[in-house]
């Protein structure tokens, strides 16, 4: 029974040393999730971005139509209606895409009647947008205390000294959809991860810094990844 009970101990502890939150609310707090953002009510689901017909309506017929339609393709400079699930608009480093394309920015927050992929097309196609690029993404942490931390009774003595490492790893996931026939694709960005030293006064700071690091690496590995899959030609 005792080794029973340690043992749910440390696991709860190490739970409670993981945490996940949207790129779209990454904001620090003690607890490991982010504090509230006022215009974040969540995300995006994959349902308000592609249609997926009843089941009563799926076959084999329309199974291999919708294998011999195809997927999409991007083309250089086409205009895109750029989404990031759950922010009011994307990030700096994603509107870096307007290098290459005709960005127009739209918010990714839900609302209480839900979006629906119709509608999201419509709002492409009234804009002139070919396409829309919608984007998930999702930081993960986890800390662990260093043997440096220490107990001391003068608090900002011990609050200076680096005693915890986080270990965070971005995952962005990329929808593309055909705004004229919602045929839709996915685009694989592979996580990229980091691990910074803390002290206590400093660890807003720090997790702060390692988020703006990450995500700067994961978006130009989001931008390598759909200029790959792009058509060059206009």
């Amino acid at each position: 029974m005792r080794a029973q009970l340690v043992a749910a101990m440390l696991l709860a502890g190490l739970v409670a040393g993981c945490s996940t939150r949207s790129i779209s609310n990454s904001g620090y707090s003690e607890s490991g999730n982010g504090p509230a953002n006022p215009f974040y009510r969540g995300e995006l689901a994959r349902t308000d971005v592609i249609d997926v017909p009843a089941e009563s309506a799926i076959n084999d017929a329309a199974i291999a139509a919708a294998l011999a339609s195809g997927g999409t393709r991007l083309r250089a400079g086409e205009r895109l209606l750029l989404v990031q699930s759950g922010a009011t608009q994307p990030d700096e480093g994603l509107m870096q895409l307007s290098e290459r394309f005709d960005l127009a920015p739209w918010s990714g927050v839900p609302n209480k009647d839900g979006v629906g992929p119709k509608r999201l097309r419509w709002i492409a196609a009234e804009g002139g947008a070919t396409h829309l690029v919608v984007i998930w993404g999702t930081l993960e942490s986890a800390q662990e205390s260093g043997a440096t931390k220490v107990i001391s009774w003068v608090p900002i003595v011990g609050a200076l000294i680096p005693d915890q490492s986080q270990r965070m790893r971005i995952r962005l996931d990329v929808l593309i959809v055909d705004t004229a026939t919602g045929k839709w694709r996915v685009v694989a960005v592979p996580p990229v991860e980091d691990e910074t030293y803390s002290a206590r006064v400093s660890r807003a700071a720090s997790d702060q810094a390692q988020v703006a690091n990450l995500k700067a690496k994961a978006y130009a590995s989001l931008r390598a990844e759909l200029l790959r899959v792009t058509d060059p030609s206009r």
